[in-house]
């Protein structure tokens, strides 16, 4: 699970997009709730196997939010272990954000 403070106030239905590599055979889920883990579903992102560890692609999906949301909560659904590394995320359009030369994959684990 992540919380995520957007960078300002998302427009109504944003479209979110999310680099990643799944190396176990089925991949996984993001979901994207309102404010918290528990908050409301405003959108699933299923993300496919990518064929390794360092294989990632880019996978889009949009939100059924209303216009100012603010605080998103990203959770990921999956088998047991590793589900997948995510290197960058972001609203609106499919680029990769400026990460200033950070190298910020890691490995996320279903608890």
């Amino acid at each position: 699970m992540t919380d995520i403070r957007t960078p300002g106030e998302l427009s109504e239905d944003a479209n979110l997009s999310f680099c990643v590599a799944a190396g176990n055979a089925d991949g996984g889920t993001i979901e994207m709730r309102d404010g918290n883990a528990n908050g409301e579903i405003l959108g699933t992102c299923p993300v496919p196997a990518t064929g390794g560890w360092d294989k990632y692609r880019t996978v889009s999906c949009s939100l059924k939010n209303r216009s100012g949301t603010d605080s998103l909560c990203l959770t990921f659904k999956g088998g047991p272990g590793v589900l997948m590394r995510l290197d960058w995320f972001s609203c609106g359009n499919n680029e990769r954000p400026d990460l200033q030369g950070k190298d910020d994959r890691k490995g996320v684990d279903e608890k």
